[in-house]
């Protein structure tokens, strides 16, 4: 079954210039049995059929199509819907990617997404001859709902400061038609809600523009007090702000509090952007640095820098491929995602420096604001290195968040220089910011507590031989996450300390003549 997926990605690339494209008419159901007797509720609950047009076919649905599934009238547990399918360049057996979709998910183990299925990152649709009309055996998904009232419980009064993003029309959070929400608390099996909105709503009392919820919150049994819940704020409709509306990065990190606790959190400033539409084109040029003891992601052995074949950006804008299809090489034909170079073009300033660039263009008309994005590596022995077939090429995966660069209208080309993360400890370095920093400086780690990634923000006001490492409490250096010679500006480390045991651990920073030191502290 693997090894059809492959092939038949490799078809599409002849495909499209000798076949007219294929429609085909397709109901997919569900047996929802388990799902309903676990707590389904349609009255209040969706399920839907997410994907299908993920992969490079460039496939669509017919806009008279739609993807939440619905009680059958033969059998109230058998859920329907019919998709018409416009398969683009796909052939006569391609598989299409689609997962099933629970909205909301506060009860369901893990979180709205389905899992995937013998290393396929979801279910298969396999397509047929033009014009057949498919009616497929129902599924059983993979879902599970949560087990309430066996687990200690907190009350968490979270609050949000909306200030600087309050306003009216595009571009900013407008009360009349945006909605802010957390999400999360299930993630990563830890907890989850047991009540409680959780849509946040304005309290005209407090100072500022607050928003505020409350939710009653359940450790799961396998856990212990002193366990961090993850979770984002998100702001919907989803068009009108970056990263659909979530928060960047891994999320933030609440810490769990003895049986019967109240915990006031925030008031936090969401790190949301809203989108605006460019009216001129902005140039961003990135830049991937491979020089740091760059890692595969798979099993941490180091990447042969002489054998890159290639190089990719993919993110969450359009120009960016908008994270569909799979990290091969494929990807990158026209119109596909970004191909890198270390050659002294395009943006590149010095051929075989091992620093890959490319100088990306989002033209006027574009959605701005902000995108998230990472990077992938190919090189030949990454076929075996690799544990899902199809994504050799997602090297900066599972390294504890996606990065971000901000889309504005700008006279200039903005440069960005990440450095390939190190797996077995440092998951990304990056220059972020325009202005140069007045002074030598080391912010605070954020989230602090953290489970298993934070962030660490630095500032370097003149060039310099910069080190930044973590020590533990007994002084011996446990990672060296910076070792080398930096420009002024102001720098991110994406730190994931998944390899680490819980305590508290010391980061230090240097530029050869000064040096700062704080704590930090990690709860498994």
């Amino acid at each position: 079954m693997k090894k059809s997926y492959k092939a038949f990605l490799i078809c599409m690339l002849f495909a499209g210039s000798i076949f007219a494209q294929i429609t085909n008419t397709v109901t997919f159901n569900v047996d929802m049995t388990n799902l309903i007797a676990g707590g389904f509720n349609p009255a209040v609950d969706s399920i839907r059929i997410q994907g299908l047009v993920w992969d490079t076919f460039g496939v669509s649905l017919d806009a008279s199509s739609s993807t939440i599934l619905l009680p059958s009238t033969a059998d109230p547990n058998i859920y329907s819907t019919t998709i018409i399918l416009n398969c683009g360049t796909a052939v006569v057996g391609d598989s299409l990617r689609w997962k099933l979709f629970i909205w909301p998910s506060d009860k369901i183990q893990n979180g709205s997404w389905e899992g995937g299925f013998d290393g396929y990152d979801g279910r298969p649709y396999f397509v047929r001859e033009n014009g057949a009309i498919v009616n497929l055996d129902p599924v059983v998904s993979n879902f599970a709902y949560i087990v309430t009232g066996l687990g200690p419980q907190n009350t968490w009064h979270i609050m949000a400061d909306l200030t600087d993003i309050i306003g009216t029309g595009e571009g900013y959070f407008d009360p009349t038609v945006d909605v802010l929400s957390v999400d999360g608390f299930s993630w990563d099996g830890v907890g989850f809600i047991v009540s409680g909105s959780k849509k946040l709503l304005q309290n005209p009392l407090l100072p500022g523009v607050i928003f505020e919820t409350t939710l009653v919150v359940e450790l799961d049994t396998s856990k212990v007090i002193g366990d961090s819940l993850r979770w984002k704020f998100v702001a919907s409709p989803s068009d009108r702000w970056s990263n659909s509306g979530y928060e960047n990065g891994v999320g933030r990190y609440t810490v769990f509090q003895p049986e019967g606790s109240t915990v006031e959190i925030g008031a936090f400033k969401p790190d949301l952007v809203p989108n605006f539409k460019l009216q001129k084109e902005s140039k961003i040029l990135f830049q991937i640095d491979m020089n740091h003891n760059a890692t595969s992601r798979f099993d941490s052995s180091a990447i042969p820098l002489g054998e890159i074949e290639c190089m990719t950006i993919r993110g969450s804008h359009a120009v960016l491929g908008s994270w569909s299809g799979h990290w091969i090489q494929a990807d990158t034909i026209n119109p596909g995602v970004p191909a890198l170079n270390d050659s002294g073009r395009d943006g590149d300033k010095v051929a075989g420096d091992n620093i890959w660039s490319k100088i990306v263009t989002f033209p006027a008309g574009a959605v701005g604001g902000q995108t998230s994005y990472k990077y992938g590596v190919y090189y030949p022995s990454c076929e075996t290195i690799c544990t899902d077939p199809g994504y050799y090429m997602d090297g900066f995966g599972s390294t504890g968040g996606d990065l971000t660069a901000p889309i504005l209208e700008r006279d200039v080309v903005y440069e960005i220089m990440d450095i390939w993360p190190n797996h077995n400890g440092l998951s990304s370095v990056r220059q972020i910011g325009d202005q140069l920093p007045t002074k030598f400086e080391l912010s605070q780690n954020y989230p602090n507590p953290f489970n298993p990634s934070t962030v660490i923000k630095y500032a370097i006001n003149k060039q310099a031989n910069v080190n930044l490492s973590i020590y533990n409490v007994l002084g011996q250096k446990v990672i060296e996450l910076v070792n080398s010679f930096q420009n002024a500006g102001t720098y991110e480390v994406n730190f994931n300390a998944s390899s680490l045991s819980s305590g508290i651990y010391i980061y230090s920073l240097s530029n050869g003549s000064n040096l700062i030191s704080k704590k930090m502290l990690l709860l498994k």
